[in-house]
């Protein structure tokens, strides 16, 4: 009956992750580091996950394969897929929770009506699989901030017997906007440890929500936008300026200033390029206002030279966005901070009034 007491149970469940390098040309060190630093800083997240609903605690493994083949989950990649695979850096990530279907049962009764007990341990199960879906989306989230384009995730399954696509854990970034800021010496981007990005992002309001609140807040969760490849190119220089304007811009008046003269004192002087930052509100101005030629969304026409200028023209100031809320991100994590702030003040004192004849 359903009303007697039901068990504790256990349920579980399996991600495949590969990773490789977002550099092809020099795939090695940098890539097994991150990847390394993901591992280590994994089982520390899902120690954070709160104890809801009767599913929890959880136990996490984690796995680094030499070879992709070394796997039995291998087997769920076919063809084509598993070819590009097998030039990756494989992390296999067990999770394993505690789940007391009674406790559960209390908290869908009302929303579900009576649950049999298969019934609870498929909710269960979902429970399970969705916080580790946005457990470990965290953890890659923080380390696209802390060693920001040394690694692409670009396919992951679930190890429930069939090969699951999750978007949630699709993360590339454009190793162009780090080779800007190498190029310029402007903005300044390093490489963090992951587990210090991942403890600075869980004091933010609505990170363990997944959801952006206040300006730091609302600053990572577009960084995130532009991490998921969900937007294609004409579109993704909206989401660095969201984070910028969120980080540096208050009001609604002179945002662009805003962000050039702020970002300038909280990252450091810029030597060479101003002129180019500027170009950045230009061409969104322009894009936004309707005065751009453009393709159509499902042009195959990208080798012909008015596509290739386009794309260039958005790669180029998109790529530059990317890399100063990076470095912006970067600068906040070191310091610990959770808000950003600014106050204007005079700096030189009034002249003394000159004593003289008038002439």
């Amino acid at each position: 009956m359903l009303d007697e007491p039901i068990a504790m149970t256990t349920t579980s469940t399996t991600i495949v992750l590969p990773f490789r390098a977002a550099d092809l040309r020099a795939p090695g060190p940098a890539l097994v580091a991150s990847v390394r630093e993901i591992a280590e800083t994994l089982p520390i997240a899902f120690r954070c996950i709160d104890n809801e609903h009767g599913v929890g605690p959880y136990e996490t493994t984690v796995h680094i394969l030499s070879k992709w083949e070394e796997h039995p989950h291998a087997r769920l990649f076919r063809g084509k897929k598993r070819q590009q695979l097998i030039n990756t850096v494989p992390m296999v990530v067990e999770v394993q929770a505690q789940v007391d279907l009674e406790v559960m049962r209390s908290h869908t009764q009302e929303g579900f009506g009576g649950l049999s007990e298969a019934d609870l341990e498929g909710l269960a199960l979902s429970v399970v699989e969705s916080d580790a879906v946005c457990t470990i989306a965290d953890v890659l989230l923080a380390a696209m901030i802390a060693r920001p384009a040394t690694f692409d995730t670009y396919a992951a399954g679930s190890g429930q017997g069939e090969s699951v696509e999750h978007l949630a854990l699709r993360f590339s970034l454009n190793t162009t906007c780090r080779d800007l800021a190498d190029k310029y010496h402007w903005p300044p981007i390093s490489d963090l440890p992951v587990r210090r990005v991942y403890s600075w992002l869980r004091r933010i309001d609505g990170f363990s929500e997944s959801f952006g609140r206040g300006p730091l807040g609302r600053a990572v969760a577009a960084f995130s936008y532009v991490l998921s490849g969900s937007h294609q190119t004409e579109g993704a220089i909206v989401w660095p300026l969201i984070g910028l304007e969120a980080l540096y811009g208050r009001g609604k008046d002179g945002l662009e200033r805003q962000i050039f003269e702020k970002s300038e004192l909280f990252l450091g002087p810029r030597r060479e390029f101003k002129k180019k930052f500027r170009e950045i509100y230009d061409t969104r101005s322009r894009f936004v206002h309707g005065t751009v030629d453009m393709p159509l969304v499902y042009s195959l026409f990208d080798a012909a030279p008015e596509y290739e200028q386009f794309h260039d023209q958005f790669s180029a100031v998109t790529d530059l966005a990317v890399a100063v809320l990076v470095a912006s991100l970067q600068r906040l994590a070191l310091e610990d901070r959770v808000d950003l702030e600014f106050q204007y003040q005079r700096v030189s004192e009034p002249r003394p009034p000159q004593c003289g004849k008038a002439v």
